[in-house]
């Protein structure tokens, strides 16, 4: 196992020293010998969800000096959580390591697309937080505890985003945001992230259904669903993670609908953005880590989801990306800007308007697809 005092050590001199002249001042003598053997690790995550010139450096100094071999680390990034299942479900082999939200890994489960884990493999499991736990344990569409697939990395919230500044009061509510005269006053200046399921439950939120009633994803209830947002689709964009962050920063969007850590990024960066949980309630989601069936490199898998529950990089993640970790101990490496921060780690009042999102069913997203997603966007 990696030692505490040797990934401080490591982290340090990449922090001092630079990535480049610390992989080259002290891995040079190992790595260029022909007789060290090579390992390739894949690695498949959401887009700008990782604090990449940091953390993936380190594991592999880390891995290189405890295993003595040459660790390449092949890391790519999707948009949408069927993005990601749709590439695990080829059955061909791609990557080893897929973060998954809870709302498709039960689908991944029951396909038999990722790994049943072993736990015993994974020892830093000790420092999740017990709420995280507790929350894994689910009883639909069956119960199941989902602690057993994949590994909790960062957890979050579903919110409104604004720039108060030009809007000139707070928008605290989905029906402030979606009201029709707003959107068509700021047409084209909301947004809303994109991605399937959230936009569907988003629009459920609003017409007051709950989204983790099976009900809510018959087809005669998207249909409801789908005849709300076709009214809502000319006046908005739908935004990927880097241009949600990048408009809102330069004020050409001036508010939507976003994921908590990408919102508060933006937030980071223009004094004049308010991030907030909508008056009708949202979702708590949570994204693990889970190891493809097909993966080639399973114990490397699991030495890089061990490695990410460590506190001191769980925090160093945390603190570049503005999500909330399921790692407690790594609180006391956290700016306090961050860990005081409710649209971070919701406060309890915020909390009483939270549900955690629960997993969908293979129809359910089939449903969604073909019922809202596909006619409105032209994309399946």
């Amino acid at each position: 196992m990696i030692s505490r005092r040797d990934l401080l050590k490591t982290s340090l001199a990449i922090a001092v020293g630079g990535l480049v002249g610390y992989a080259v001042g002290n891995y040079a003598p190992v790595i260029t010998s022909s007789k060290v053997p090579e390992k390739e690790l894949r690695i498949y995550n959401w887009q700008a969800y990782i604090n990449k010139d940091v953390v993936l450096p380190l594991f592999i100094g880390l891995i290189s000096r405890e295993k003595r071999y040459i660790l390449n680390i092949i890391y790519d990034e999707f948009n949408s959580a069927e993005e990601a299942y749709n590439k695990l479900s080829l059955g061909t082999y791609l990557y080893d390591v897929y973060n998954l939200g809870t709302e498709v890994i039960y689908k991944a489960i029951k396909n038999k697309y990722i790994d049943k884990l072993e736990l015993s493999k994974i020892p830093n499991i000790k420092n999740l937080d017990p709420f995280i736990r507790e929350a894994l344990k689910i009883q639909y569409p069956e119960p199941i505890d989902l602690l057993n697939y994949g590994i909790p990395y960062m957890w979050g919230t579903t919110g409104i985003v604004y720039n108060k500044k030009i809007l000139g009061t707070d928008i605290t509510s989905l029906r402030q945001l979606l009201d029709t005269d707003f959107l068509r006053k700021y047409d084209k200046r909301i947004f809303i992230i994109d991605d399937s399921i959230t936009t569907t439950m988003i629009a459920l939120i609003y017409l007051g259904k709950d989204f983790r009633d099976p009900k809510s994803y018959s087809r005669e209830t998207l249909r409801e669903v789908y005849e709300f947002l076709v009214n809502v689709v000319p006046y908005i964009r739908f935004l990927t993670t880097d241009q949600l962050i990048q408009e809102l920063v330069r004020e050409s969007m001036y508010a939507g609908i976003a994921w908590s850590g990408d919102a508060l990024i933006a937030v980071s960066q223009n004094e004049n953005l308010v991030y907030t949980v909508p008056e009708e309630g949202s979702d708590l989601w949570i994204d693990m880590w889970t190891i493809a069936s097909n993966a080639r490199e399973k114990d490397l898998s699991y030495e890089w989801i061990n490695f990410t529950l460590d506190p001191w990089v769980a925090a160093l993640n945390t603190t570049a990306i503005w999500y909330a970790n399921p790692v407690p101990e790594s609180n006391e490496y956290i700016p306090e800007k961050i860990l005081e921060n409710p649209a971070v780690y919701p406060d309890k009042e915020t909390m009483k308007r939270l549900k955690l999102f629960r997993p969908l069913t293979e129809e359910e997203t089939s449903n969604i697809l073909e019922v809202v997603w596909a006619p409105l966007t032209g994309r399946t």
